[in-house]
C-alpha cells in the first residue's frame, strides 16, 4: 500500500506540472484542467465516505464526504463561469469570483465544524439537509435574487468585501488549526501531517486570491496550485488512508473499545508464528512434534477455560443489560472456538469431520449458554454428511451467529419454538439451512443492509470463506438458505 501511495504521489505530480505548463499556452485551458482536478478529488471523496458508510461507525468521513460533494458542485459552477467559457451568458468575471467565495466560506466551516464536534454523535440526514439548505440559499443570492456582495470589478480589481472574505476565511481556517492540534491524539501521525498541511496550504491559497487584479495573474494562477494541493491531500488522508488504516480516522472512545480485542489478536498471531516454527524445526522428529502439539493443544484449551471462567465472573457482577450481552455474546463465542478447537485438534487439514455429531454439540453448547429451557427445541438433521475439516470453521461461525440471533430475537416472550439446522448434499453442492418459527423480521426488512455485526459476519464468511450464496427469507419465521461447493474427502 505505501508504494501505492508512492506512485500516486508520483503520478499527481507530474500531472501538476503538465497542468501549470498550459497556463504558458491558454489561461482557461490550464483553469479549467485545475478545477476539474478539484472536482473530481471532491467527489472522490464523497464517494468513499458514501459506499463505506454502511460498515463503518466513524461519521467523520460521510460529514466530510458531504461537505466536499457541496463544495464541489460550487467549484463545478465556478469553473463554468469563468471569463471564456461562455456557459453562463450576460454575466462578467464578478461572478465565478462571488462562486468561489460561497464555496470558500462553505469548505472552511465545514472544516471546522467537523474537527470541534468530532467526539459528538449527530444525524448525518440532517446534516445533509443542511448543505442543501445552504447550497440553494447561495446559488439563489447570486444567480436569482443577485444580492450577494460585488467581489470583483472588472479594470479596478478585487473588492473590500473579497478581500476581506479571504482573511475572514483564512482566520476560520487557523483556528481549525488550532484545533486540529488539540485532537491530534485521534489520528494516526501520518493522516494528522497530511490534514495539516491541506489546511496550510489552503490559508496560503485563500492569501494568494487576495492580491490579483486580474482573474488570469500570477497570483491567481499560484492560488489555484495551491487549491489543488491541498484537495490532494485531504484526498490521500479520507481515501488512500481510509483504505490502509480504517482505524485512522477514529474517536478515542471507539480505540479503546477495542484495544482488547486487538491485544487477543496480537496474542493469537505470535502464538500461530510461533506454533510454525517450532513445528518446522522439529519436523525430523515425529515424536518431539506430537508431544509439542498436544502442549500447545493443553495451553490453548486451558487458557480458552480461564477466559471463559472470567467472563462467568464478570457476567455475575455487571447489572448494566448491554454490558451483560456483550459479555454472554463473548462467553458464547469462548465456547465455540473451544469446540473448533477441540474437533480440529483431533484431525488434520486432509481428514473429514461427522457434521451430525457436532453440529448437535455446537447446538447444545449455544443452548446451554442462553440457559435456553424444553420450551426451545432444536433439531439438527445432518446424517452422513462428512465436512473437510478447514470448512469446520467458517461453517461452526456462521451457524453460531444464525442460532444466537435466532435465540436473541425470534421468541422474545414465551421462548417457545422450534429451531431446525440442516445440513445436505444437493449435486455438487453443500445446502444449509437454519430455520425459526419464531417471530421474523419486518415486512420489506433488508437482511444484507442491516446494520447487525453477526449478520455481516455471515455474510463475509458465506462470501469469502465458503465462496457461496446466502438467501434469507421471512414467513412464519425466518429461514436462511446457505449454498456452498463441497470441499470433502470421503
Amino acid at each position: 500500500m505505501k508504494g501505492y501511495i508512492g506512485d500516486s504521489s508520483i503520478t499527481f505530480s507530474t500531472a501538476l506540472i503538465g497542468v501549470c505548463l498550459t497556463s504558458f499556452y491558454n489561461y482557461l485551458l490550464y483553469h479549467s484542467l485545475v478545477e476539474s482536478f478539484s472536482i473530481v478529488f471532491a467527489i472522490g471523496v464523497f464517494f468513499f465516505a458514501w459506499n463505506s458508510r454502511r460498515f463503518s461507525k466513524n461519521r467523520l468521513i460521510l460529514i466530510i464526504g458531504y461537505a466536499y460533494l457541496f463544495v464541489g458542485f460550487i467549484d463545478l459552477l465556478h469553473m463554468l463561469s469563468y471569463k471564456g467559457m461562455g456557459v453562463f451568458v450576460g454575466y462578467g468575471a464578478d461572478l465565478p469570483t462571488q462562486l468561489w467565495i460561497a464555496a470558500r466560506f462553505m469548505e472552511s466551516l465545514s472544516l471546522f465544524l467537523v474537527f470541534h464536534f468530532i467526539q459528538r454523535k449527530c444525524n448525518t440526514t440532517l446534516v445533509f439537509l443542511g448543505y442543501v439548505f445552504v447550497t440553494t440559499i447561495l446559488l439563489l443570492s447570486i444567480f436569482y435574487l443577485e444580492i450577494f456582495p460585488e467581489c470583483l470589478i472588472e479594470g479596478s480589481g478585487l473588492t473590500p468585501f473579497k478581500k476581506t472574505s479571504e482573511y475572514i476565511i483564512s482566520l476560520i481556517l487557523f483556528v481549525t488549526i488550532l484545533q486540529l492540534f488539540k485532537i491530534r491524539g485521534l489520528f494516526e501521525k501520518q493522516v494528522f501531517r497530511l490534514l495539516l498541511i491541506s489546511l496550510i496550504l489552503t490559508i496560503f491559497s485563500e492569501l494568494a486570491f487576495t492580491l490579483y487584479v486580474n482573474i488570469d495573474g500570477l497570483s491567481n494562477l499560484v492560488g489555484h496550485i495551491f487549491k489543488i494541493v491541498s484537495y490532494y491531500l485531504i484526498y490521500k488522508a479520507v481515501i488512500e488512508l481510509g483504505l490502509e488504516k480504517p482505524y485512522g480516522l477514529m474517536s478515542r472512545s471507539l480505540k479503546q473499545s477495542e484495544i482488547s480485542l486487538m491485544d487477543v489478536n496480537q496474542k493469537l498471531r505470535l502464538e500461530i508464528e510461533t506454533r510454525n516454527k517450532v513445528q518446522s524445526q522439529l519436523e525430523d522428529s515425529l515424536q518431539e512434534k506430537e508431544t509439542l502439539l498436544r502442549e500447545i493443544h493443553h495451553r490453548v484449551k486451558n487458557n480458552m477455560a480461564i477466559i471463559s471462567s472470567l467472563l462467568n465472573l464478570q457476567i455475575d457482577k455487571v447489572t448494566s443489560g448491554n454490558a451483560r450481552d456483550a459479555l454472554q455474546d463473548s462467553r458464547l463465542r469462548v465456547q465455540t472456538i473451544s469446540l473448533i478447537h477441540k474437533t480440529l485438534s483431533h484431525s488434520d487439514r486432509f481428514s473429514s469431520i461427522n457434521m451430525q455429531d457436532y453440529l448437535s454439540a455446537l447446538g447444545n453448547t449455544i443452548l446451554k449458554s442462553f440457559s435456553a429451557g424444553p420450551d426451545i427445541k432444536l433439531e439438527i438433521h445432518a446424517e452422513g454428511i462428512q465436512i473437510a475439516a478447514k470448512q469446520v470453521t467458517p461453517l461452526s461461525l456462521i451457524v453460531t451467529e444464525l442460532l444466537t440471533n435466532s435465540l436473541k430475537y425470534a421468541f422474545p416472550t414465551d421462548r417457545k419454538g422450534c429451531i431446525n439446522v440442516s445440513l445436505r448434499r444437493l449435486d455438487q453442492e453443500m445446502e444449509l439451512i437454519v430455520a425459526d418459527d419464531g417471530v421474523g423480521m419486518c415486512e420489506g426488512s433488508d437482511w444484507e443492509k442491516s446494520e447487525s455485526l453477526g449478520l455481516h459476519l455471515v455474510h463475509t464468511l458465506v462470501k469469502n470463506q465458503l465462496a457461496g450464496s446466502i438467501e434469507m427469507v421471512s414467513q412464519n419465521g425466518l429461514i436462511f438458505k446457505i449454498k456452498f461447493t463441497l470441499n470433502e474427502t470421503s
